[in-house]
């Protein structure tokens, strides 16, 4: 998985990934508690840590609506043999109550629990991974890929 990525959620998730990273990791640290746009830190092995960036719903116009609505727009934009799999995951997108950014420094490889504390925040909160050019379910499998040659990112 590449040093980022991104969770559309079809429930909130800012008590799971508060949760699941206090029992993943011991040190974890809590950098902004503002309701909508809460964001952590848990610090992994070898100076290694994973900031997960959590927005949902507080009014019209929010970075969250803004974020969730121009993913829809792009993803509607797609040209793809695969309509059924491209529906599901507009769809998904819509549905979304909770997006979380994933960043982990230096890289995923550098402590396993970074992928599990992904897959588990999805698999919690009913969650789709899009790491740039895969959409994925919780347990990895690639849902929608743009492939190299997709339009680019919003």
């Amino acid at each position: 998985m590449p040093e980022k990525c991104t969770i559309y959620c079809l429930q909130r998730a800012w008590n799971t990934i508060q949760k699941l990273s206090k029992k993943s990791f011991e040190r974890v640290t809590i950098r902004d508690k503002t309701k909508g746009s809460e964001s952590l830190e848990a610090h992994g092995k070898k100076n290694s840590l994973i900031r997960l960036s959590h927005l949902s719903f507080i009014r019209r116009a929010d970075e969250f609506t803004q974020l969730r609505g121009s993913t829809w727009v792009y993803l509607g934009s797609l040209e793809t043999e695969d309509v059924k799999a491209k529906d599901r995951v507009m769809s998904h997108v819509e549905n979304s109550e909770s997006i979380v950014g994933v960043v982990v420094k230096p890289r995923f490889d550098k402590d396993d629990r970074f992928d599990q504390l992904v897959s588990s925040i999805a698999a919690e909160c009913n969650g789709l991974v899009f790491n740039g050019d895969e959409w994925m379910d919780p347990n990895g499998k690639v849902v929608l890929s743009l492939g190299e040659d997709g339009p680019p990112l919003p």
